[in-house]
């Protein structure tokens, strides 16, 4: 959600309910050192761990040469950076990537693949990317049975009007919610509180209680637009949280 605003013109959005530990914030500080308008800010804890909200809006992102380590901070969203860095001017050069040789996909492969699909020049090695950005064209990506990859691609797409239809394994509420927020994005006469149009299923395991909740807490997602009549609205996605 917040690489989907920095990378889609006149968005903004909230994320509330993150887990901010400093070991898993790489990302923010990536994308704040490619000129990314990010804001974060640790309220409370939870079992142990720091919460809080992080706001983004758009940007005209710049390539970066990626700190390899910081890429321990963030290795799950290497595929996300990737799609910032496709929007981004310039080159961006992702080190340190030999572990996702060996995720659900060959996620260096897929990033590489997919980019190049939609008109992005990458050069690929044993363990780094180097992107060079400035946009993407519309085309078909593969999602490599692999949710991380659906997610990035659904995001890298929607500034030319795309978002897939992939089912994410990881948030299974995260490309329906991403769906939703670009169809408001142009009607500006929806309400911003609207539910999903249709129920959202769920993956075995998962629970989304109070999904339709009025105010955006714990895991909610508010969403504005420039095309927005109302200004700020909300998305509401609920958290989910595996049944242990």
């Amino acid at each position: 959600f917040l690489v989907a605003a920095l990378v889609t013109p006149g968005s903004e959005v909230v994320v509330e309910g993150v887990g901010l530990n400093p070991t898993r914030t790489g990302l923010l500080t990536v994308l704040k050192a490619m000129g990314a308008d990010l804001e974060w800010r640790v309220l409370e804890g939870e079992a142990g761990e720091p919460v809080g909200w992080v706001r983004a809006r758009h940007s005209l992102l710049k390539g970066v040469a990626v700190d390899p380590g910081l890429i321990p901070l963030m290795v799950d969203e290497v595929p996300v950076l990737a799609a910032a860095a496709a929007w981004a001017e310039g080159e961006t050069y992702i080190p340190g990537l030999s572990e996702l040789r060996v995720k659900e996909s060959d996620r260096v492969r897929a990033i590489a693949e997919n980019l190049r699909a939609l008109g992005v020049e990458v050069e690929e090695g044993p363990d780094w990317l180097r992107i060079r950005g400035g946009g993407v064209r519309p085309g078909r990506v593969r999602p490599f049975h692999d949710h991380r990859i659906a997610m990035a691609f659904a995001v890298v797409g929607l500034p030319v009007g795309g978002a897939g239809g992939a089912m994410c394994g990881g948030w299974p509420v995260v490309a329906a919610s991403i769906l939703q927020a670009q169809r408001d994005a142009g009607n500006p006469t929806r309400r911003r509180a609207d539910p999903p149009a249709a129920p959202v299923p769920l993956a075995p395991g998962y629970a989304a209680p109070n999904a339709r909740r009025s105010a955006c807490t714990g895991g909610c997602v508010a969403w504005r637009s420039s095309g927005s009549a109302s200004g700020w609205g909300r998305l509401p996605v609920g958290r989910i949280r595996p049944r242990w």
